[in-house]
């Protein structure tokens, strides 16, 4: 079982961190190439300062591939674990979000 689950995690692993594919044009969803350009909607593009796992210098260069017209880059001064949060909305979709979304009925 833990085979199977380890599986899928050690692939996105080996394509989005080692070779960074998303960013070179080989990252596949469901045997389709993403492809970055093609992305028609608002992008909040996150990197960490401090993220020794995913460092920045592997993020921003997302921002060069994408040609959607409402793009934005947040640098945050923290850690990779940072960016996770429970419950509360962290101040930079509070910041983001109001802008590019309707209010929940």
């Amino acid at each position: 079982m833990y085979l199977y689950q380890e599986q899928p995690q050690k692939q996105i692993t080996k394509d989005l961190l080692i070779k960074n594919s998303l960013v070179n044009g080989g990252f596949k969803v469901r045997g389709k190439k993403a492809k970055l350009s093609k992305i028609d909607a608002s992008v909040l593009v996150i990197a960490s300062k401090y993220d020794r796992l995913v460092p920045q210098e592997m993020i921003y260069p997302v921002m060069e591939h994408l040609t959607c017209k409402d793009k934005t880059y947040s640098l945050l001064k923290s850690g990779h674990a940072a960016k996770q949060y429970s419950g509360i909305l962290p101040y930079y979709l509070k910041e983001w979000l109001p802008g590019r979304s309707s209010p929940i009925q």
